[in-house]
């Protein structure tokens, strides 16, 4: 018998909801804020934009703090001759707040959620980026009572598949990683990460890339059955 596991982890971005789509709707809203504000077309932003996350990326490779929107709007400010902080905010929250007015789980994550409580499994999220829009992605979503155990790699210092972001979250749920699955999109990160710690790893392949020797699910409807076998 497969032995019983005490936590199901998840990644956020990608995993529990479409981050890729609100990107793309949010970096729309933002060109066109600059387009009336700077009179600066599509192809000139989309340029200065890609390298001013490319110059904070470089400089805070590996931290959490490489993700931080607001960076790069403050660098973008630079790039096109403006004062930093005369605009940088607004466009920050322009970016978030286009997300969060949008952002929806994906199907079948209550589901799973509910089922993790009912037969005593704790909840954790472990995920790159910063932590306060982490938490506003989590109450807005509507899951942020829900979550037992959270690490950002900004608390970490770190990110996946570093093995300090996944050690400090086995440390707080108080438990080994054989007794855990983890639950995310990228291979590299979240699969690779979570067993090379010796966690379950379940690969959200919803983009069918390719087939590998691992747990692989493509909505979260399959993972009830799968977790039934740990339980």
């Amino acid at each position: 018998m497969d032995k019983k596991i005490k936590a199901v982890i998840f990644d956020l971005d990608d995993t529990l909801y479409d981050y890729k789509s609100l990107n793309e709707l949010a970096e729309k809203e933002i060109q066109e804020h600059v387009k009336n504000k700077y009179n600066i077309d599509a192809q000139d932003f989309n340029k200065k934009y890609y390298d001013a996350k490319e110059i904070v990326k470089s400089r805070l490779h590996g931290t959490g703090a490489e993700h931080n929107r607001l960076l790069y709007f403050q660098v973008f400010m630079e790039l096109i001759g403006k004062k930093p902080a005369s605009d940088a905010l607004e466009l920050y929250d322009i970016y978030w707040n286009t997300i969060l007015d949008n952002i929806a789980l994906r199907a079948g994550v209550k589901d799973i959620f509910n089922f993790c409580h009912n037969n005593n499994i704790s909840i954790g999220i472990c995920s790159d980026l910063t932590v306060m829009i982490q938490h506003r992605k989590l109450k807005r979503l509507g899951i942020d009572s829900q979550v037992d155990y959270l690490v950002t790699s900004e608390e970490a210092g770190v990110e996946k598949p570093n093995s300090i972001i996944f050690e400090i979250l086995l440390s707080k749920i108080g438990c080994d990683a054989s007794e855990c699955v983890f639950i995310g999109d990228s291979w590299n990160k979240d699969v690779c990460g979570s067993k090379d710690m010796g966690m379950i790893p379940v690969w959200f392949n919803i983009a069918a890339e390719s087939q590998c020797n691992v747990i692989q699910i493509s909505d979260f409807y399959e993972l009830e059955p799968i977790l039934r076998k740990y339980i």
